[in-house]
């Protein structure tokens, strides 16, 4: 396995891929992932080193403001990420930071995997299936806007809801303002209450097909919202609820078959 650090301004990715599929300082594969954490969440070397295989590459970006990327750590920054993030691997070239070389890449299929929060990001961001194969989607937070949520939940629930989530919030303004540098702006109280319109779902005609991956024994994003998820937008997602499985990524993305 081959590692790259790329950064774009304040845009940040690494590249992963397999060693024989990089000739003439271009990497060829059929398909690559565009993979998109959760909050907190570094998805470590280990993970890739395990499943890099000749025709799978895997980018991983760093959300604005968090890590190894630029800028402020807000909501419609982490948004503003995944677009990004899409429209510089379909460029196919970027500035290798370590040598300062142009390194590019062919690919015929992306997919977007998001873990957890990624889930809000991206069900929120207006993602074309022109762009993305298929969106695979890990435990993901779905509904937190109130007014998606007050549809099938009451109001009790909304709030324990809330409740289990600010406590998500307080620790990482406890213990991460310097990976998450933005985490004590006010937009991030909206959000997890429920107020920030910014993380209404917009999934529609042209979003890529969805297909979810969620343990039943989550406790952190119940599969619960999954399921009203797919009971909602039935024709573009496809949920799998995974037995004896907790909020484990890997374990759940290992579900996952091209």
């Amino acid at each position: 396995m081959k590692i790259q650090l790329f950064l774009n301004k304040n845009l940040a990715l690494h590249f992963y891929y397999h060693q024989d599929d990089f000739k003439k300082n271009r990497v060829k594969i059929k398909n690559l992932f565009l993979v998109a954490a959760g909050l907190p969440g570094l998805i470590y070397k280990d993970f890739f080193n395990e499943r890099i295989k000749k025709n799978h590459a895997f980018f991983v970006v760093y959300y604005y403001g968090s890590w190894f990327s630029g800028g402020k750590f807000i909501f419609r920054n982490c948004q503003k990420t995944i677009i990004e993030a899409i429209k510089f691997i379909q460029k196919g070239k970027g500035l290798k930071t370590y040598d300062r070389k142009v390194m590019q890449w062919d690919y015929q299929n992306l997919f977007l995997v998001g873990n957890s929060f990624a889930g809000s990001p991206i069900l929120s961001s207006e993602i074309k299936k022109d762009d993305v194969k298929k969106i695979i989607l890990i435990s993901p937070l779905s509904f937190i806007f109130k007014r998606d949520v007050l549809d099938f939940c009451s109001a009790l629930e909304f709030r324990k809801m809330i409740k289990k989530y600010k406590k998500t919030l307080d620790f990482l303004r406890r213990g991460q303002f310097n990976v998450f540098r933005g985490i004590n702006s006010r937009t991030w109280d909206d959000y997890f209450y429920g107020l920030d319109r910014r993380a209404k779902i917009k999934i529609n005609k042209n979003f890529p097909p969805i297909i979810i991956f969620h343990g039943d024994r989550d406790k952190v994003v119940k599969s619960f919202f999954s399921k009203k998820l797919e009971e909602k937008y039935p024709q573009t997602v496809k949920t799998r609820i995974v037995h004896g499985v907790d909020h484990d990524f890997e374990r759940l993305f290992n579900k996952f078959r091209i």
